[in-house]
């Protein structure tokens, strides 16, 4: 297969799960499809080395996943170099913004998305992978981590989102 070809299956089997993974990272809706945009380029460029025996899945959703955390530090830096540098007592901008989510068929998944916001960094990756039923063994691939790291971690969010979703939880971990 040809790589527009390629690109645009890829985009099409995978393309919303790619932006739902930048919903759970990117809470400004502006900012996220910026995300989205970049990681769409990654991929582009990025097909020509893609090694033909891996799952452009599992490759894609990490592209996606690295391209949101490097937004959100670029973005963290561009808003120091503009002048709104923080005070040493203030939390960062970013920090507990609610996710702005894709049109919600219903209220509790909004509230799910804004929780989820509310996960540390690797946490909110992992459990965002897991809502899009990637198996523990891809999650591991695109993470890093081991299976059994994941399950755990799964176990913890799943455990946090529920404390969160019952208002349990305040979110400042």
């Amino acid at each position: 297969m040809d790589k527009e070809t390629t690109f645009r299956d890829a985009i099409r089997d995978y393309g919303d799960k790619l932006y739902r993974i930048c919903c759970c990272h990117v809470p400004d809706a502006e900012e996220r499809k910026d995300a989205y945009q970049e990681t769409l380029v990654h991929i582009w460029k990025g097909l020509e080395g893609f090694r033909q025996g891996a799952r452009i899945s599992s490759w894609a959703y990490r592209i996606a996943v690295n391209t949101c955390l490097d937004h959100l530090r670029n973005t963290g830096r561009r808003k120091r170099l503009l002048g709104t540098r923080l005070d040493a007592n203030e939390k960062d901008p970013l920090e507990g913004i609610p996710a702005d989510p894709p049109p919600a068929r219903d209220e509790r998944i909004g509230k799910l998305y804004a929780c989820i916001e509310k996960l540390p960094p690797v946490e909110r990756t992992i459990i965002s992978l897991y809502v899009e039923d990637l198996s523990g063994a891809e999650i591991a691939e695109i993470t890093g981590l081991s299976e059994a790291n994941v399950r755990v971690r799964v176990h913890r969010a799943k455990a946090r989102l529920k404390s969160l979703m019952n208002g349990e939880d305040d979110g400042d971990r």
